[in-house]
């Protein structure tokens, strides 16, 4: 076999045909799947993404003896097929610095006003509702009948209304209230209400939160990789993250997030379009 396989010290006539011949059986059979893709989709759109073309070349060994994603996606463009290359992480939100501590000491924030309220018989008004800085500006401003309107500012209002007790409690003495509240004021001045870039950022940052998502991203943290990649438990999260985010891109990217995927993500077979009702909040799919 050996001598089949080589003329000296150049690979045979032989062995090259051989070869040859493997591929192009490899190549037919290739084509065969296609059209029957393309049959299965009769007066539907053919458009296939660039994660079609990665799994469809991961998921048959025998494609990748002779073939790479170029031969499979000039199969399906031979075919009609249009390939969408998808950028995974394009939509990625960006959270800006101090999310998690600003978010932590609003969670201690509550806990010393309403142990003040219960020891002391304060007259601080309760503290339950302060979730976010948005509510913690109506707290902090004596406004908190009309906190809900608080997310209607633009971050430079916000920045404003806080500014004036970055003076007022400047003096404040550690381990106080107001000095966990001029703590939590410094850092939504410099670090989110300091461009409405950084507070779209930071409304990422509360969706992310959500507790239906906190549970979700809990239970994908148990999953294996192989889990985490097979599509129908893929589609089935990036649904979830879409129905809180409104888009299926910036869900994609959160959930490869979540998934520790960004080095090698994970990528729809087909391109998706979402678009959430502004009135119902249903997450309609096109």
């Amino acid at each position: 076999m050996r001598e089949k396989i080589f003329d000296g010290k150049k690979i045979s006539r032989f062995y090259s045909d051989m070869v040859k011949d493997k591929t192009d059986e490899i190549k037919r059979r290739l084509q065969a799947r296609i059209l029957l893709e393309k049959n299965s989709r009769r007066g539907k759109s053919l458009i296939v993404t660039n994660g079609k073309i990665r799994r469809t070349l991961n998921n048959n060994q025998e494609y990748g003896i002779a073939l790479n994603s170029d031969d499979i996606k000039e199969a399906y463009e031979n075919n009609g097929f249009t390939v969408k290359n998808i950028s995974p992480l394009s939509a990625m939100p960006e959270i800006p610095k101090m999310c998690e501590n600003i978010h932590k000491n609003l969670e201690i924030l509550r806990g010393k006003i309403n142990n003040e309220i219960n020891t002391l018989h304060s007259d601080r008004y309760n503290a339950d509702f302060v979730r976010d800085l948005y509510s913690f500006t109506a707290y902090i401003s004596g406004d908190i009948n009309n906190f809900a309107e608080y997310k209607n500012y633009s971050a430079e209002q916000l920045k404003s209304k806080l500014e004036p007790y970055l003076t007022l409690y400047a003096e404040a003495q550690s381990g106080t209230i107001e000095k966990l509240e001029l703590t939590i004021a410094q850092s939504a001045v410099s670090y989110i209400f300091n461009s409405e870039a950084h507070r779209s950022g930071y409304d990422s940052y509360i969706l992310i939160k959500q507790p239906e998502l906190e549970e979700l991203f809990n239970n994908m943290s148990g999953l294996l990789e192989s889990d985490l990649r097979d599509p129908d438990i893929a589609e089935l999260c990036i649904r979830k993250i879409a129905e809180v985010f409104g888009d299926y891109d910036t869900a994609l990217a959160i959930y490869n997030d979540k998934a520790k995927l960004i080095n090698n993500p994970y990528i729809p077979d087909k391109a998706v379009f979402m678009v959430k009702c502004a009135h119902c909040q249903a997450v309609c799919e096109f």
